[in-house]
């Protein structure tokens, strides 16, 4: 067994030894999810950036005051772009595809609001939806960006580079969810006329979870843990180099053999309580694996999961195959039973919630055994590129399947995994 196990370590990492150039996906699945926002949002990104560099001439690496100065107005204008991107993220694919995933049997979008003030997502509720899967829409934005951050350090880990430019998009989305559960005011968690996500999550976790506990204090406690992100420092820095010299960043890695390694721990949520992540990069050749374990525990509920990710595994003339694999256990999600809310009116907003809670329907409330039944399930998707010819472009398609279960990014119910496009090399 020994053997066998030395075997399956020596023939994986030989595999995962082999170089990756890097590339940009513009990707679409069924219900436009995060992960395809997230992917389109950072090769719209890249594109502005090369445009830029050609445009002005670029590199800009000479250090000068007056170079300086210009490279400091010049971040702060992509601070704003940066942060507006990633709004669209948390927005039109968080909780815009939590509510297309659900269908219009249960929500339909009824539109998306943006201003300096900031942005909402709008949509109407059926009589069939349930605390549990409203909640996933309340902390779909922050579940969104979340996936953004995690797919900007695989490129960042890819070519070797942060530049300084894309920095703010990083920290605004790794830290979205930090932002917002500080920004949670005191008192009793009660919906608020003038709504709050994380607010609005808690209520329904509750709702849900009667006999649960979790206090604002207590999440915005734990929440601070998003701060050992190693790479929420590095994009600091990163700017400030790029305002210095206009050069970017090299990322620093722990030296492991042939192997380069950085950790990085977050928390996360779920339909049924918060949960931690112990995020893992292991990078050889600009090739990063990226693999996780996470866990949680709320109302008698314990959960857990990991996966592992490499978007290279194989390359064959013209061919590059990868592959993701997720496993869990967890509890059941509330379709079918659960507290219903009964709102005078079936409008909601992401960031808006009425005061007018009613208690919940005659015998819409699960059972103890049903709150705490748990499942095992597990995601597997392989990714496949094909060149085209000797250009840049390479056609994407990544298929698979996931069992029932909450996954970030992923369907709720079982379906299958389905993304198509092409990658980019530029």
């Amino acid at each position: 067994m020994k053997k066998n196990r030395i075997f399956f370590l020596s023939s994986f990492l030989l595999f995962s030894s082999l170089s990756a150039d890097p590339e940009y996906q513009v990707i679409g699945d069924i219900n436009f999810s995060a992960y395809s926002g997230a992917e389109d949002i950072i090769t719209f990104q890249h594109s502005l950036i090369v445009g830029e560099d050609k445009l002005l001439g670029r590199p800009p690496t000479i250090q000068s005051v007056g170079r300086g100065f210009g490279r400091f107005f010049e971040i702060l204008a992509w601070d704003v772009t940066n942060v507006y991107l990633g709004v669209v993220q948390h927005e039109i694919f968080g909780h815009g595809y939590r509510i297309r995933d659900l269908g219009t049997e249960y929500a339909k979008v009824k539109g998306y609001s943006f201003s300096w003030e900031g942005a909402a997502t709008h949509f109407t509720i059926t009589n069939k939806m349930t605390t549990s899967l409203e909640s996933t829409i309340s902390m779909g934005g922050v579940e969104a960006t979340a996936i953004l951050a995690n797919r900007l350090r695989l490129k960042w880990l890819e070519s070797g580079k942060i530049d300084g430019r894309e920095s703010a998009l990083y920290s605004f989305s790794q830290q979205d969810i930090t932002n917002y559960v500080l920004s949670i005011g005191k008192g009793a968690i009660l919906p608020e006329e003038n709504g709050h996500d994380i607010n609005s999550y808690l209520y329904l976790l509750h709702a849900t979870y009667p006999n649960g506990k979790l206090t604002k204090s207590q999440l915005k406690a734990r929440v601070l843990i998003n701060y050992l992100d190693p790479f929420t420092y590095f994009s600091y820095y990163a700017q400030g180099k790029f305002v210095v010299n206009g050069k970017p960043m090299n990322i620093p890695m722990i030296p492991i053999g042939s192997y380069k390694y950085l950790p990085s721990v977050r928390l996360g949520l779920t339909p049924f309580g918060p949960e931690y992540f112990l995020e893992n990069f292991l990078v050889k050749d600009n090739n990063p694996i990226y693999f996780y374990a996470k866990w949680g525990s709320f109302a008698g509920n314990n959960y857990y999961g990991f996966g592992v990710e490499q978007s290279h595994l194989l390359s064959y003339k013209g061919w590059k195959i990868g592959y993701r694999f997720d496993a869990w256990r967890q509890p059941y999600i509330l379709f079918n039973e659960g507290l219903l809310i009964d709102l005078p009116s079936p409008e909601r907003s992401s960031d808006f919630f009425s005061q007018n809670f009613s208690q919940a329907k005659a015998g819409s409330k699960p059972s103890e055994h049903d709150l705490h039944k748990k499942r095992i399930g597990v995601a597997m998707s392989v990714s496949i590129e094909k060149q085209i010819a000797e250009s840049a472009f390479s056609v994407y398609f990544q298929p698979g399947f996931k069992t029932a279960g909450f996954l970030p990014g992923q369907a709720l119910r079982a379906a299958p995994i389905i993304f198509g496009g092409v990658s980019i090399k530029f």
